[in-house]
């Protein structure tokens, strides 16, 4: 990225990250979204919860038909 800060998750920006429809950022780094090995609880300083994350992306897109 240079000198110019840009919002990102430690591996990829968000531009880089978009595809389909985009529905926002999450407060996670990228080893917190695909859920670090041994890291079942919530993060304590920002709340983020992958487990209740994708579970209700899959509602999400059950209700969908997709």
């Amino acid at each position: 990225h240079g000198r110019e800060l840009r919002p990102h998750d430690g591996v990829s920006t968000v531009e880089g990250a978009r595809w389909g429809t985009f529905r926002g950022c999450v407060p996670a780094d990228h080893l917190d979204v695909v859920g670090q090995v041994n890291d079942h609880r919530p993060n304590r300083r920002t709340g983020w919860d992958y487990v209740r994350f994708y579970r209700n992306l899959a509602f999400d897109l059950a209700a969908r038909g997709l």
